[in-house]
């Protein structure tokens, strides 16, 4: 439940390839995946993206309680080696299913009626 919020430096030019930059440039309505050491993979929906001033952080953003949802936060605007803004992405959990298992049929006896009187 509520926000998990993951952030991390951009990296700018030829070469410098931030862990998490590729997400900048995908669409809302795209997917990723996250994992956590040792636990399971999770399937992200990207919500929204926008970006805001350094100031411009919202509480609402930062919830311990309603839908989990993944916030990913990161430097923006380089201006004269000063980063003046902040980029945010939001996405929430993509409801995965797990996979059908095969069972091998065993037998089974037919069920008894049983009547009363």
């Amino acid at each position: 439940k509520g926000t998990t919020i993951i952030t991390w430096h951009v990296r700018y030019g030829v070469g410098c390839n931030g862990t998490l930059n590729t997400v900048l440039r995908m669409p809302i309505g795209s997917t990723f995946t996250t994992q956590e050491v040792g636990g399971p993979e999770r399937t992200f929906k990207i919500t929204k993206k926008f970006v805001v001033p350094k100031t411009g952080l919202k509480s609402s953003w930062f919830r311990k309680t309603g839908p989990h949802r993944l916030v990913l936060l990161t430097c923006a605007d380089l201006v004269g080696g000063v980063f003046r803004k902040t980029e945010a992405v939001i996405a929430a959990p993509v409801r995965t299913v797990p996979a059908p298992t095969t069972t091998t049929p065993t037998a089974t006896t037919a069920p008894t009626a049983t009547t009363t009187s």
